[in-house]
């Protein structure tokens, strides 16, 4: 009996331990059930707050993006759009002021800049931009951190050297130059070097002096090669020290290539604009001279913010344009031809305060391929920024101003005198010749021509300084370089022949073409004339020097309109 009452009593307190093990173990369930709903309610809001603080910060960018745009629509220079866009990145800082992102029922957003700096110490004019953005869910917030490069990209680099080629597509990047071409400045080629004592007249080889290199480093990343004549590649390896004027030779000294990524045909659609673009005025031309599809008018004028020229209801044609005129910013769809014409008492002047679009060919001069015609060189002021969709030819001008040419294909520049402020930026060949040469003169005692600037090409340039007297303050950056000069005179129609003495000469058609002999090319002076009484400097007709100021020019006369679209380069979330 005893024993039964006992079996009782453990089989109860075994019930209840049962009952509470099972009730502990459902109660743990429970709890982690909740507690895991709860983590993952938690991990959701959390992911929600990270994605609002992403969107806020995209559509912040978007809005300083779209903000900037509107800011520079009307075209800025340089120093102006660097103000625009600090001051528009300094309006969103940490410090002042934050972006809400709007319109959003699962939380909100709010966005400022961090920092920013220049993204190289050669473009200040693009900005490494962070942004920090916190997104709230549900009382839950977020940090993250995104960096954006925002602004425009002005390939600034090749600027820092006298002389630059690059490769593209790992084809070029060559430089050719022959005779008594002179370079002051550094030289950054990344293919082969050729060189020689030979320059070139037309098609004939006309002996000369090797090139001198003043103040030079040399970047050399392909071979040296001493070539057997002017822009032909056959030729022997050489060392440096054999291509060069042993009075004038570069230092080589090894550093990075540059690789400009110029779309110049992209920076040309950027300004271009039409009859039925956005604030077009119609401009009714008064003055004019028809001939058919050429429309010709001189002394235009307009304050308008953008222009297009009208005749008889239309705009769809080639105009010829003299005398001065002036406008904030004009378009013509097809041809624009700036020339003299005698009926028009004033030399021709054109100026764009913002900039010129020209649908097809810019022509500038008279237009000749007769060497004898530079006796009726007109002179020609252009002032401003020209968007070339086609050619541009400068031909018989006397040409002085203060522009720039971007031009999607070719540029020819021959018969011509140049003095001013000019940078040339071509996707095609540049060709250069015939620049302030010496017809019909017994010495050479006529004007040298400058530019104070820079020619880029994404193809070759090309300068024939035999028939030219030519300095570039400034440089020159293209797929390939061809340069090409002698020192001393360069003569057309002597007479009598004993004034030749000292020169070789070369038949040309109907006439004799004099050179400097080469072994005067190596004296700094010689005498001349009938008793060899008169002296006369013997300086290199082709002289290219690297000169800083032409950066400084080049940001003045630069019309920026669009800046690049941003790119985030990291991105990393933070704990708030």
């Amino acid at each position: 009996m005893h024993f039964a009452k006992n079996d009782k009593g453990y089989t109860l307190v075994l019930a209840i331990a049962i009952i509470t093990l099972f009730m502990v173990l459902s109660l743990s369930l429970m709890t982690l059930t909740i507690s895991g709903a709860k983590k993952s309610k938690m991990r959701e809001t959390s992911t929600q707050a990270q994605n609002l603080a992403v969107k806020g910060i995209d559509y912040a960018v978007e809005r300083i993006q779209t903000s900037l745009n509107e800011e520079i629509s009307g075209g800025k220079n340089a120093s102006e759009f660097k103000t625009i866009l600090e001051n528009t990145l300094d309006q969103y800082s940490c410090k002042h002021k934050k972006i809400n992102l709007p319109d959003t029922s699962t939380g909100n957003a709010e966005v400022c800049i961090q920092s920013y700096s220049d993204l190289s110490e050669t473009n200040p004019y693009k900005k490494l931009v962070t942004f920090e953005g916190i997104g709230s869910a549900e009382g839950k917030t977020e940090k993250v951190r995104s960096a954006y490069e925002i602004g425009a990209d002005l390939e600034l680099e090749m600027f820092d050297y006298a002389l630059s080629t690059f490769k593209k597509n790992n084809n070029g990047g060559n430089l050719s130059i022959h005779g008594g071409v002179e370079v002051h400045g550094n030289m950054n080629i990344d293919g082969n070097l050729y060189a020689s004592d030979k320059s070139r007249y037309k098609t004939r080889t006309v002996h000369s002096v090797l090139p001198r290199a003043y103040n030079s480093n040399m970047n050399l990343t392909g071979n040296s090669i001493r070539v057997y004549k002017p822009f032909q590649m056959e030729g022997h390896l050489a060392p440096v020290s054999e291509m060069f004027h042993p009075s004038a030779m570069p230092a080589n000294v090894p550093r990075d290539v540059i690789h400009p990524d110029f779309n110049i045909g992209q920076i040309i659609d950027n300004f271009k604009f039409d009859k039925n673009s956005d604030g077009v005025t119609l401009m009714k031309v008064g003055n004019l001279e028809n001939k058919g599809t050429n429309i010709g008018a001189w002394n235009l004028k307009s304050n308008a913010e953008k222009v297009v020229l009208k005749f008889l209801g239309k705009t769809d044609y080639d105009w010829t344009i003299w005398g001065k005129n002036r406008f904030k910013a004009i378009a013509f769809p097809k041809d624009l031809k700036i020339k003299y014409d005698p009926s028009i008492l004033t030399d021709p002047e054109f100026t764009v305060t913002n900039w010129a679009y020209i649908g097809a060919d810019m022509e500038i001069g008279l237009h000749t391929s007769n060497e004898l015609t530079h006796l009726l060189e007109t002179d020609v002021t252009i002032n401003g920024a020209y968007f070339v969709n086609d050619d541009l030819r400068i031909n018989t001008a006397r040409l002085t101003g203060h522009a720039v040419f971007f031009v999607r294909d070719k540029v020819e520049i021959e018969f011509s005198q140049l003095d001013g402020t000019f940078f040339i930026f071509a996707n095609g060949p540049v060709t250069i010749k015939y620049v302030a040469n010496n017809h019909n003169e017994r010495i050479d005692s006529r004007q040298r021509s400058y530019i104070n600037g820079f020619i880029f090409s994404n193809d070759s340039i090309t300068i024939d300084g035999a028939t030219s007297l030519l300095t570039i303050n400034g440089g020159l950056s293209a797929n390939n370089i061809y340069v090409t000069s002698i020192r001393g005179r360069a003569i057309e129609l002597i007479w009598p022949p004993v004034l030749n003495h000292g020169l070789q000469s070369y038949w040309s058609g109907l006439h004799l073409n004099y050179f400097e002999k080469a072994e005067n090319q190596n004296k700094d002076r010689i005498k001349i004339g009938l008793l060899l009484k008169d002296t006369i400097d013997i300086e290199s007709r082709l002289q290219i020097r690297h000169d800083p100021v032409a950066l400084v020019n080049y940001l003045d006369v630069m019309r920026i309109n669009k800046i690049d679209k941003p790119v985030e380069i990291d991105r990393e979330f933070v704990n708030p």
